[in-house]
């Protein structure tokens, strides 16, 4: 609720700012810029000159989408990634020119999945044991970030006309992801056989999910690196 109203507040203020400047400002000066995000993969974005110093910047993206084979802790792990974040932002150009120093929230739906498994026979481990797979085991460790303020400085869409390029830098603070884990099959100790999904497997489970949520701590943020080719009308 506090990100929502959040957003509705710092969407409220820009509109007023806009209305304040209608009468100066034309709405043929709109800009268009298409690229390429880190995070958020390709791109479009609209940007609007209210006066030399500010503009108002939306951008929508499409998000990554692809999968990678990797092994960790004797798990064969299938990584998926998906989902972007887009932003509503304000650029302050402190020279009137193309660079800009911006503030804004960003809108959060990307995430991280792996989707891992054991053969019958194998050893992995979870949390500080070695098992045996008793049965094929399958394991899903998922992460995903939250909607957050973002910072960033770059240049690019000034209040020029015409053909431009814009090249951005920043960060979302997202905080760390938030990380789940689920798994399903028969495995043992050694002494102790139990399903996953029982609620001995559940607090194993339990176990390994606060482990990687400690390694992701210290990762509050996810950066902002965009490269687009811009169009001011």
């Amino acid at each position: 609720m506090k990100k929502i109203l959040a957003l509705t507040a710092m969407a409220a203020s820009i509109l007023a700012v806009s209305n304040s400047y209608a009468q100066t400002q034309p709405f043929g000066q709109v800009g268009v810029a298409v690229g390429v995000d880190l995070i958020s993969g390709p791109t479009l974005e609209l940007s609007y000159p209210v006066t030399d110093y500010v503009s108002l910047r939306g951008s929508l993206s499409t998000g990554w989408s692809f999968d990678k084979t990797q092994e960790e802790e004797g798990i064969d792990y299938n990584l998926q990634v998906d989902g972007a974040i887009n932003r509503l932002a304000v650029d302050v150009r402190p020279f009137k020119g193309s660079f800009f120093l911006s503030a804004g929230y960003g809108l959060s739906s990307f995430s991280l999945s792996g989707s891992g498994s054991v053969e019958q026979g194998n050893q992995f481990d979870l949390g500080d044991t070695s098992y045996t797979a008793d049965t094929p085991v399958n394991i899903r460790s998922d992460f995903d970030w939250d909607s957050a303020p973002t910072l960033s400085f770059g240049w690019g869409h000034s209040p020029s006309q015409g053909l431009g390029f814009l090249f951005e830098m920043g960060a979302a603070f997202t905080g760390a992801s938030n990380v789940s884990l689920n798994g399903t099959g028969t495995v043992t100790d050694g002494s102790n056989t139990f399903s996953l999904d029982s609620t001995q497997g559940q607090e194993v489970l339990a176990e390994e999910e606060a482990k990687l949520q400690a390694d992701v701590s210290d990762l509050e943020f996810l950066p902002i690196v965009r490269m687009a080719v811009t169009y001011r009308f």
